[in-house]
């Protein structure tokens, strides 16, 4: 649910800043979220997506943080 959660957190900024046929939600796997974006929107995508990973994780896990930790390739790296 966490993802779900984040997902959606991700989603709205997708939306709200007319990137939707620029950042591609392709998939989500278990624990992880496979983003097709632009090379060039590499930092602004990843610290994006890093921030609503870690809030949803927070609303969930109060006692521990749950860090995010973003990987980029040109495939699927798991």
């Amino acid at each position: 649910i966490i993802l779900k959660y984040a997902m959606t957190m991700f989603f709205k900024w997708i939306v709200e800043n007319n990137l939707f046929e620029k950042v591609l939600i392709c998939d989500l796997v278990h624990d992880e979220a496979v983003i097709e974006y632009p090379e060039d929107m590499r930092d602004v995508v990843e610290s994006k997506l890093v921030k609503a990973m870690e809030k949803a994780a927070s609303v969930f896990c109060k006692s521990l943080p749950i860090p995010a930790e973003p990987a980029t390739g040109l495939h699927w790296i798991h």
